[in-house]
C-alpha cells in the first residue's frame, strides 16, 4: 500500500496511524511465526506433614535471617545471630518431628 496516497488523500492523522500499524502487524505476522502461549496453572502439591505451625515458623525464621544478614552493627549483630538460629534449630526439629 502506497503510504504517501493515504497520507495526501486523507487528512486525518489517525487514519495514516491506523492502517499503517495494521500494515506493520500483517507483515510480522507474515514474517514471524508466534507460538501461541498457554498459561499452565502449577496446581499445588499439598504435603500431608505440612502444617500451619510449619509455615509460620518458616516465615518468622527467614525473617530472622534477613535480619541478621541487614544487621550492621556487630552488638545486636550477635544477638540477632543468636536469635536466628535459636529458630532455626527449633524449624528444623519441628520438621524433622513429622518424619518420625
Amino acid at each position: 500500500m502506497n503510504y504517501f496516497k493515504v497520507a495526501s488523500q486523507e487528512n486525518d492523522l489517525e487514519t495514516f496511524v491506523e492502517v499503517f500499524t495494521e500494515e506493520g502487524q500483517s507483515a510480522y505476522k507474515k514474517t514471524f511465526k508466534t507460538i501461541s502461549t498457554r498459561k499452565k496453572t502449577k496446581q499445588k502439591i499439598s504435603f500431608t506433614w505440612w502444617t500451619e505451625r510449619i509455615a509460620i515458623m518458616r516465615k518468622k525464621t527467614n525473617a530472622l535471617g534477613r535480619l541478621y544478614q541487614r544487621t550492621r552493627n556487630n552488638e545486636t549483630m550477635e544477638s540477632r545471630k543468636h536469635k536466628y538460629f535459636e529458630e532455626k534449630l527449633k524449624y528444623q526439629y519441628e520438621i524433622k518431628g513429622k518424619f518420625k
